[in-house]
Formats: C-alpha cells, structure tokens, sequence
C-alpha cells in the first residue's frame, strides 16, 4: 500500500493541478465557463471517488461536497459561485499539502462544517449536506 499511496498523492497533486487551471479559465472566460465547469467537475468526480480508498477520505468528503454544488447550482456557475467552487479548490490543496489522512480529526470537522455554511450561504439556504 505504500507505493500505491505513494503514487495517489503524485496523482492527486496533478489532479489538483489541473482542478486549479480549469477554475481559472473558467473564471476568465465566461463564454467557455460551461465548459471549463464540466471538465472541472470532472476532475472533481476523480478526486473524490480515490480519496478514501488511499487513506485520505477527507478528500473525498471536500471533493463530493464540491460535486454536489456544481450539481446544485449548474454548470454556468455565476461569478460568485465561481467564489465557493475557489474555497473548495484550495481547501484540496491545503488537505494534500498537509497530508490530511483520515478524516482530518476535528480541524478536518471544522473544514467539512465550514464548507458546508459555505455551501448553504451560496445556495440560498436549505440543509447543506455532509457527505
């Protein structure tokens, strides 16, 4: 298993590096945004679906939370949804740059909370879901 997570998180660093340049392109280009949002979501649905089978499924959870907002909100994300889809985006760079393994313990509770008011705040209410 060592090799194998060894290789995820070689896997995830590039996911993550190609999570950020689609965000950034589809923050920039409007016109493309829709498509720039499904090649991100896809990214996403990658993330989420390694995270726990390699010892990180606090990924997974951010990840599947990111997920259900481009579900939720659809793929011509305003600008300012474009802003939670961002705080998700670094906070998957932060739980790989800390090697957050596990759940995160509880500052990985704090993140899914704090992700999910985000979440509830940009969709208008409602339960923001946990994973």
């Amino acid at each position: 298993m060592g090799n194998a997570k060894f290789d995820y998180l070689e896997a995830v660093a590039e996911d993550l590096t190609r999570l950020q340049a689609a965000y950034d392109v589809a923050l920039k280009d409007q016109a493309g945004r829709v498509e720039r949002i499904k090649e991100l979501y896809a990214i996403v649905q990658t993330i989420k679906g390694q995270g726990s089978s390699f010892g990180y499924p606090l990924i997974s959870n951010v990840g599947a939370q990111l997920a259900r907002f481009i579900e939720d909100c659809g793929d011509n994300l305003t600008d300012a949804q474009m802003e939670g889809v961002k705080v998700h985006v670094e906070t998957l760079r932060l739980i790989m740059q800390q090697k957050m393994e596990g759940d995160g313990g509880p500052m990985g509770q704090k993140i899914v909370a704090g992700l999910a008011l985000v979440i509830k705040k940009m969709t208008g209410g409602g339960e923001a879901a946990t994973a």
